[in-house]
């Protein structure tokens, strides 16, 4: 359909048509929001400093923190057997 056939259109044929192509944008944005999601971080890369330091302390700290915390996630978030 050319513009020129748009304009012949009556009011509610160009309602329907603009209804359609609403939908369809609406449709192509929700598909796009769901199956274009960023991936989720696999790694995480903690920098410290020099080993003596206290900065690299906490982050030693930290890592074990987030060790204990991806044990429990994978404990808690496993399939369940029935």
């Amino acid at each position: 359909m050319t513009l020129e056939n748009l304009a012949l259109l009556s009011r509610p044929g160009r309602l329907s048509v603009a209804v359609v192509m609403l939908a369809l944008i609406g449709a192509l944005a929700w598909t796009a929001g769901n199956f274009l999601q960023p991936a989720v971080a696999r790694h995480i890369v903690l920098a410290s400093g020099l080993e003596d330091s206290l900065f690299h302390q906490y982050a030693k700290r930290k890592r074990t923190f987030t060790r204990i915390v991806e044990f429990l996630r994978s404990w808690f978030l496993r399939p369940r057997h029935r």
